[in-house]
């Protein structure tokens, strides 16, 4: 008999951190320039257990503001939408 969970949803500090090694592996793969907003972020690299919310996106920002504080991206606000990008 094989037994199978449900897998549990990821904690706030997990899904940051599903979103952080995500782009870490897209940047190290990118040829050219790359623009990032946080919804786009939550959308495309989703770990597809539900659907993408507020709380997604937000992970998603927090994953880009700690890959910019480290030096690896540029963040702006631009129009109350934080935008960032490769160098």
């Amino acid at each position: 008999m094989l037994l199978a969970r449900t897998p549990r949803p990821f904690g706030s500090d997990e899904l940051v951190a599903w979103y952080e090694q995500a782009l870490l592996r897209s940047l190290q793969q990118a040829d050219s320039l790359m623009v990032l907003k946080p919804d786009d972020v939550a959308r495309h690299f989703t770990p597809g257990v539900h659907s993408v919310g507020q709380r997604e996106v937000d992970a998603a920002s927090c994953a880009l503001q700690q890959l910019a504080s480290r030096g690896l991206l540029l963040c702006q606000v631009i129009q109350d939408e934080v935008r960032c990008w490769n160098d």
